[in-house]
């Protein structure tokens, strides 16, 4: 914590990032990835443990998105913030969450004020967070299925994506420099445009919805590519967490059937979970269909993948 001795606001930590993008010799060097980055968030608390009076079902195994980024960077090559010499100067050099818990300590008590801490370090990670952003080409990948809607995925890295003239308003202080990327060509595989049209007409919520289908449809594909039960069980709790965040939102999809079947018993979720993962792997394990030829001299093709 040497680097940040002496500092009490995020202000004073934003001016010690730049010197740090500085003296590594611009953002390109303090954000170096070579294919594409990584972005997470989530999932929300309150989807992974029941409330005190049971009303709400435990959705999916108990894993952070976090988690799920530190595997998906490796399978995609791809690189988080927290990789990045500022994300490591932000979270291992000098532990930015223990050094704001450690600032809003009450002495006299021994309590924390977590409220000072969540926003103080919500300013600093936004701050990183869209300078990461501004150095993104490419593709952007996301584990933010299940994600709150006051996080810095939401707040700031979805706009900074979607918007070529807002400045996230945690970054204001730096200069207009801090627009949105226009170097980014896909999202989960998806063009970009697509997002951005739907962002020009003020439905934050259908950008992030599309976000989100997108990862599970990208993962679902991979998973029937690879034909790896592990990363299709890991799509179907990406799945169910984006359901029930749409059920707990109230928004108008959650209204469908089949999104109120995430209301039912976990036990019997978690059953059918495991049968389609058993048919998964049955289906992986058949042995190729033959192709026939197509009449009329067309290519032949083969049985599409379930």
């Amino acid at each position: 914590m040497i680097m940040f001795e002496g500092k009490t606001t995020p202000k004073e930590i934003f001016d010690l990032i730049l010197k740090e993008i500085v003296k590594h010799g611009g953002l390109e060097k303090a954000f170096p990835h070579q294919k594409r980055i990584q972005l997470y968030t989530g999932p929300n608390d309150d989807y992974l443990e029941e409330d005190d009076t049971g009303y709400r079902p435990i959705i999916g195994p108990v894993i952070r998105n976090s988690d799920r980024a530190d595997d998906q960077v490796k399978e995609w090559d791809a690189t988080r913030l927290d990789d990045t010499p500022i994300g490591k100067f932000l979270f291992e050099t000098n532990d930015l969450y223990g050094w704001f818990n450690k600032i809003h300590t009450n002495k006299a008590t021994g309590v924390i004020n977590a409220a000072y801490v969540e926003t103080d370090t919500k300013a600093i990670t936004s701050f990183a967070s869209a300078l990461f952003i501004r150095t993104a080409s490419g593709d952007v990948q996301t584990c933010v299925c299940g994600g709150e809607r006051d996080r810095v995925f939401y707040e700031t890295e979805m706009h900074g994506m979607c918007d070529r003239s807002r400045c996230p308003l945690e970054a204001e202080l730096l200069v207009a420099a801090l627009l949105a990327n226009e170097d980014i060509e896909t999202i989960n595989g998806v063009s970009i445009d697509k997002y951005r049209k739907i962002y020009a007409t003020g439905n934050y919520e259908k950008v992030y919805r599309a976000i989100c289908l997108a990862e599970l449809r990208q993962r679902k594909q991979k998973a029937i590519a690879e034909k790896n039960a592990g990363i299709y069980a890991d799509y179907l709790d990406r799945k169910e967490l984006y359901e029930y965040d749409q059920v707990y939102m109230g928004t108008a999809v959650s209204r469908r059937p089949a999104f109120q079947k995430v209301l039912r018993d976990k036990a019997i979720r978690e059953a059918e979970k495991q049968e389609k993962i058993e048919k998964f792997k049955a289906a992986c394990a058949a042995p190729a269909m033959p192709k026939t030829p197509a009449p009329g001299g067309r290519k032949p093709s083969g049985p599409a993948p379930r």
